[in-house]
């Protein structure tokens, strides 16, 4: 994930919902395995699904501050 223009702001203020078929994951992101570089944070959000096919869809909601955005990512081929 990368903050544009500006410094990242203190990880305790995000947290993330990322559902899958298997189900729905849930965390903030000072509680999770993270790294930051620069105005990119990095985590690890941990297995997801028991097995990954190609058609697996999952949607990423990060949310900030009252504000969220909603991401739908695919696996790579």
């Amino acid at each position: 994930m990368t903050c544009k223009g500006r410094q990242l702001p203190p990880l305790a203020d995000i947290s993330i919902l990322l559902k899958s078929r298997d189900g729905t994951l849930r965390g903030n992101l000072q509680a999770m395995d993270t790294k930051t570089q620069g105005n990119t944070i990095g985590f690890l959000v941990g297995t997801v699904n028991f097995k990954t096919y190609a058609r697996d869809k999952y949607q990423l909601t990060v949310n900030y501050r009252g504000k969220h955005e909603t991401l739908t990512l695919k696996p790579s081929k």
